[in-house]
């Protein structure tokens, strides 16, 4: 095998029912869906790990062609805007009503099409979504530095911090400003309070399912949230409802700086403004459908004789024999996936690997390439700026890091979603081993005002629980300080 470089996704906790359609994905040709990018890549889960590892030498040919097409032509970005719009509007349509469903009543018939409305529509919205959304945040910045330096214009590290914010308000930022707001009641709606659950019941869930947002959730943030000095609150508010117009005028001031053409770097915010917004609906769009979808894969087991853990292991076309068939997968077959499962995709060919064999195939495509030589000094992407030290909390799933890791710690994961806010509005920094500049990571870190370095890619191995480090995230540096002693 060629020695590649990889971009590797690795979480804890997922399953093949956690991203059923996903795995219907694969199958698709990349001829016929323009914003696929899926020429070589490993998707695995093992010893309750899940990794997805793509070839970024493609990827990066992949997101050039498409920046290329949305830089020279309005009419290009403006269709793949409308198709996140779209999406966006068509949830509330298609997969919002099922949740009202008292799928105890379906008979098996119609808890299928429920489940496969739900696959359909979510594989639908990922199929131009999910390469677009995870490369733009890899390789924005590095395509608005080159296109600078084309028109000779030189940026500093600290204004293309400033400038690469996205100029509007994220969901998650959205929930804290109506939290806030809420906290000055003397006496709270009740209205409201259900209202902002049934906006946002999506914005705290993992892979697995868990974390749905629930009335009593929004009034322990309420109940927190009164602990802080009204002056305080009135000033996180200030912050969040200004953002969009800070950043502009910053990118405005960047503008007059560097002496450049408005109209060379319109596009590029334009670009940056809308995949902001494509982040939050990517991920609405598949927690809502996973709503649904484990919903659905709850009402299974009380009508078949296996347990919801052993279902979770299930295809989608198993799923599908299971409800209008009544075939079951054998245990022994589940049994090999749970030891090991592998998908190895090139060229629009598949590969599988179960058990042992999967085990093997994971270590010779990606594990063994994920290796790194010990070091004092770990260098990633500047993400958000400032410098801090502090001791290390490593983990690679949002649920036990949003319980388990201490207010003041340094949070080092893989990637961070949405389910990570907890944590990381706890944590006094935040490293990773993936994104980029315009990562979630990236972005929320700003939000919060903590440094933050992002595609460090070895932070995981490197760096254990309770070491000791700097993070500098202007430089995009992690220098380990201490190591934890065993």
């Amino acid at each position: 095998m060629k020695n590649r470089n990889l971009r590797v996704y690795e979480r804890a906790s997922l399953y093949p029912q956690s991203i059923a359609y996903y795995f219907e994905m694969f199958y698709f040709l990349t001829s016929e869906y323009p914003y696929l990018a899926k020429f070589w890549e490993v998707v695995a889960s093992i010893r309750g790990y899940f990794y997805w590892a793509r070839d970024t030498d493609y990827l990066e040919k992949a997101a050039r062609k498409w920046f290329n097409n949305w830089l020279a032509d309005p009419q290009e970005r403006k269709r793949i805007y409308s198709l996140f719009f779209r999406d966006k509007q068509d949830l509330h349509k298609v997969v919002v009503p099922l949740g009202g469903k008292d799928l105890a009543r379906l008979g098996n018939k119609e808890l299928f099409k429920v489940y496969q409305t739900v696959i359909d529509f979510a594989l639908k919205h990922i199929c131009y979504a999910e390469y677009t959304v995870d490369l733009f945040d890899d390789y924005f910045a590095k395509f608005f530095i080159e296109h600078l330096r084309k028109n000779k214009a030189a940026l500093s590290g600290d204004d293309l911090n400033s400038c690469i914010q996205p100029a509007t308000i994220s969901a998650n930022a959205d929930y804290r400003r109506k939290i806030i707001k809420l906290s000055f009641a003397k006496k709270l709606p009740k209205h409201k309070i259900s209202g902002l659950v049934k906006q946002y019941s999506w914005i705290r869930m993992s892979w697995d399912g868990a974390n749905e947002l629930e009335i009593k959730d929004i009034l322990a943030d309420i109940s927190e949230l009164r602990k802080t000095s009204r002056e305080q609150l009135l000033l996180e508010l200030k912050n969040i409802e200004t953002l969009p117009e800070t950043v502009r005028q910053k990118r405005n001031s960047l503008i007059v700086k560097l002496g450049i053409e408005t109209k060379l770097v319109l596009p590029f915010f334009e670009l940056l403004d809308n995949f902001g917004l494509f982040h939050d609906y990517r991920k609405e769009i598949q927690m809502r459908s996973n709503q649904i979808i484990f919903r659905v894969l709850r009402e299974i087991p009380k009508r078949f004789g296996l347990s919801f853990e052993d279902l979770m292991w299930y295809f989608n076309d198993e799923i599908k024999n299971l409800l209008l068939k009544n075939v079951m997968v054998p245990s022994e077959i589940i049994a090999e996936r749970k030891e090991g499962l592998v998908f190895h995709i090139h060229k629009n060919k598949i590969k599988k690997y179960f058990g042992r064999k999967a085990v093997k195939k994971l270590e010779e495509l990606v594990l063994s390439a994920m290796r790194a030589d010990d070091t004092k000094e770990i260098r990633g992407v500047p993400a958000s700026i400032g410098k801090t030290s502090g001791t290390v909390f490593v983990c690679k799933d949002a649920g036990v890091a949003n319980i388990s890791m201490p207010k003041g710690a340094i949070l080092v994961t893989s990637m961070t979603t949405i389910d990570f806010i907890p944590s990381m509005r706890r944590a006094k920094a935040v490293v990773t081993d993936d994104g980029g500049a315009t990562c979630h990571a990236a972005v929320v870190s700003r939000e919060f005002g903590i440094p933050c370095v992002v595609g460090a890619k070895v932070a995981t191995q490197l760096l254990k629980t309770g070491d000791v480090v700097e993070v500098d995230g202007r430089k995009g540096i992690v220098k380990i300080i201490l190591r934890r002693e065993n």
